[in-house]
């Protein structure tokens, strides 16, 4: 069975500017996007590229429960303050097409992608052969008081202070 790849932006960028890679990627399987990722590509000189390969692309958008289900996560690992919409329903599609009994793997230079990815159990790699080394969650630590707290709120729960910098600690600790 041939294989998706679900690229994110910086990944297709990357591909279609690098015809060697792509075509190899082409031979082992097929290319899947959200609609989002097409949007994110403004360069004209870029486009002009895509639109010369876009019939080898299948742009399919994920489901809206998936995607729910991918938010919810980010939030329990306080990547939802990392992670774009675009971002979001790259793993969405991915979870979709897995459940479909696809044979999947999500490319993607983004260690905050890779991050989800890995905690979901969703194959992924990496066109520049750069992967994450541990999982993380994100947090936020108040500068006001110095108390750490969930990364989806907006203001420290101790203080009432908006003022923060995000921290990561290692999944599972």
């Amino acid at each position: 069975m041939r294989k998706y790849f679900i690229l994110d932006t910086s990944s297709l960028l990357r591909l279609i500017r690098d015809q060697d890679k792509l075509f190899k990627i082409l031979n082992n399987g097929f290319i899947a996007v959200p609609r989002r990722v097409i949007e994110e590509i403004r360069d004209s000189n870029s486009k002009i590229i895509l639109d010369t390969i876009r019939d080898k692309i299948s742009i399919i958008d994920p489901s809206p429960s998936t995607i729910h289900k991918v938010l919810s996560e980010a939030k329990s690992i306080g990547s939802i303050v990392e992670l774009s919409m675009t971002d979001i329903s790259i793993v969405a599609l991915a979870i979709d097409l897995i459940s479909r009994n696809y044979d999947i793997e999500v490319l993607s230079e983004d260690f905050d992608i890779q991050n989800l990815c890995e905690i979901l159990g969703i194959p992924y790699s990496s066109v520049l052969d750069r992967r994450i080394k541990k999982k993380l969650i994100t947090k936020k630590k108040c500068l006001v008081c110095g108390k750490v707290y969930d990364a989806s709120l907006n203001a420290c729960p101790f203080c009432g202070s908006n003022k923060y910098r995000l921290i990561k600690f290692q999944y599972g600790n």
